[in-house]
């Protein structure tokens, strides 16, 4: 994972040195020098994905712990200092990619729950001015793992290895299946598939 914010490049993976310093699992370089710096937040195990706002780096992947204390899958760290927030997302499970658009963090993988006990299964959003869990729940099939994820305006854009239902909601709020794809199946726009 890669994440440039002003004059570093930050670097998210699954590794213990990184230009010849102990790093574990995430750093942070100069773009102009290539040096890495001080920056060492410590997260125990491997970064799938990174995302910035303002002073704060977002951290997404499989670990438990960020700096010594308890952040699973997802931390908020100062992109200067290093130094973990107060701030638990309190997810369940791995974040392998994430997008933002304006103060909304977007959260995709192998996730089942948010802040603590709430059901969001694959995707999940957060309002990083209040650090809370939005109302947004696309409720993505269990048989399925984000892999990516793109905004487009009011669009968001998924990519799910596994099986996923394409759904939409009534004016009612009711979820209405439109299809369901599963390995092999093809779907969206041709001018996607167009070269």
């Amino acid at each position: 994972a890669l994440q440039i914010v002003g004059t570093n490049v930050f670097i998210g993976g699954e590794f213990n040195r990184i230009g010849g310093l102990v790093r574990s699992n995430v750093a942070a370089a100069d773009l102009t020098t290539g040096q890495i710096n001080s920056w060492n937040p410590n997260p125990d195990l491997f970064v799938l994905a990174l995302e910035s706002m303002g002073d704060q780096i977002y951290i997404g992947g499989a670990f438990r712990t960020m700096g010594g204390i308890q952040r699973s899958n997802l931390a908020e760290v100062h992109r200067t200092t290093g130094a973990v927030s107060g701030w638990d997302a309190g997810l369940s499970s791995r974040v392998a990619v994430m997008a933002r658009s304006g103060n909304i963090l977007y959260t995709g993988g192998l996730l089942r729950r948010a802040a603590g006990a709430i059901t969001r299964n694959r995707l999940a959003a957060f309002d990083l001015s209040t650090h809370t869990l939005t109302s947004w729940n696309p409720d993505v099939s269990t048989g399925s793992i984000v892999e990516a994820m793109s905004i487009s305006g009011d669009r968001m854009y998924v990519a799910c290895t596994g099986q996923v239902e394409l759904a939409t909601t009534d004016k009612l709020g009711q979820k209405l299946v439109l299809t369901t794809a599963a390995r092999g199946d093809l779907f969206g726009e041709l001018s996607l598939l167009d070269s």
